[in-house]
């Protein structure tokens, strides 16, 4: 299987907003669903979390965003859906 790098949208100058989540989001779910198993997804390395599972996509900044990613990352690496 070959393997390529997601291409992500880039934030908007003006800060995240919640066009650009769900484009984050969606570029992910386009990802991850390519790969045929979670053996084939790679693994991801995660550093310097804390963990944060809520955000106010009309007032988040990257770093808040950031850590919620990160936070789910992690989740799905516990729950081995992903590798890690």
């Amino acid at each position: 299987m070959t393997s390529s790098v997601p291409q992500l949208p880039i934030c908007p100058a003006g800060g995240v907003t919640p066009t650009y989540i769900n484009q984050l989001v969606a570029a992910l779910q386009r990802a991850f669903y390519a790969t045929s198993s979670p053996s084939g997804a790679g693994t991801y390395q995660v550093s310097g979390v804390t963990p944060n599972r809520t955000f106010n996509a009309s007032t988040a900044s990257t770093a808040e965003v950031a850590q919620t990613l990160g936070t789910l990352l992690q989740d799905l690496q516990a729950g081995q859906v992903i590798g890690g």
